[in-house]
């Protein structure tokens, strides 16, 4: 089982279009777990956990794609539409160098993309995470 923690803000448009097809993920894939993710809730959530991925709307991407630790540095460069993008790229590497998480993985589904398109591209990737 995987844990597919949901980050970003469910009431700006643009970045919430995972939120509004988490439902259909959770029916989709029942063996895994979808939870909305809240960086300021602590660390608790990764104890003794392995196989955490975040999900969360990535500007300057063109289509959902697995990034991880080594692309952790080109979230800094996209704009910055609130505080989350300030505090959640601080908050992976803070995870990281505290040894919460044994690796970085976020799934990014660009910015704005149509939820049709976002839910067929993330089921591909969770396919093949589940195998």
């Amino acid at each position: 089982m995987a844990i597919f923690l949901i980050v970003g803000n469910p009431v700006i448009e643009g970045d919430n279009v995972v939120h509004k097809i988490m439902d259909r993920l959770r029916r989709a894939f029942p063996q895994h777990e979808f939870t909305e993710y809240d960086p300021n809730e602590g660390v608790g959530i990764f104890e003794d956990k392995d196989g955490v991925y975040f999900i969360d709307a990535v500007k300057g991407l063109s289509r959902v794609e697995v990034l991880t630790e080594k692309d952790i540095d080109k979230l800094r460069d996209f704009p910055k539409v609130s505080a989350h993008d300030f505090d959640f790229t601080f908050h992976l590497k803070l995870l990281s160098r505290l040894g919460v998480l044994k690796e970085i993985k976020i799934i990014g589904v660009p910015y704005g993309m149509e939820e049709e398109e976002a839910y067929a591209q993330l089921r591909e990737i969770i396919q093949s995470i589940g195998r």
